[in-house]
C-alpha cells in the first residue's frame, strides 16, 4: 500500500520529532499564556506525527495522500 523508507530518513524523522516536542515543552514553559499553550499543542501534534511515520516507516508524501491533502 505505501512505500517504505531507509533507516537514514527514518533517524532523520526521529529526530525532527524530538527537536519538535522540546520546542513545544520550551513554548509551554517559556511562555506559559493561554495563546502559546495552542502552539505548544500544536508544536507537540506535529511531533507525534512524525514519530509515528518514523515507526511506521512512512514517508511524509504518503502521510499526505492517506489524509487528503494531494
Amino acid at each position: 500500500m505505501y512505500e517504505k523508507i531507509d533507516n537514514t530518513t527514518r533517524l532523520k524523522y526521529a529526530a525532527i520529532s524530538i527537536l519538535l516536542f522540546v520546542l513545544g515543552l520550551l513554548i509551554m514553559l517559556t511562555f506559559f499564556l493561554v495563546f502559546t499553550i495552542v502552539f505548544a499543542l500544536a508544536v507537540w501534534a506535529w511531533s507525534g506525527i512524525f514519530m509515528y511515520l518514523a515507526i511506521e516507516r512512512r514517508p511524509y508524501s504518503d502521510f499526505c495522500r492517506s489524509i487528503g491533502l494531494r
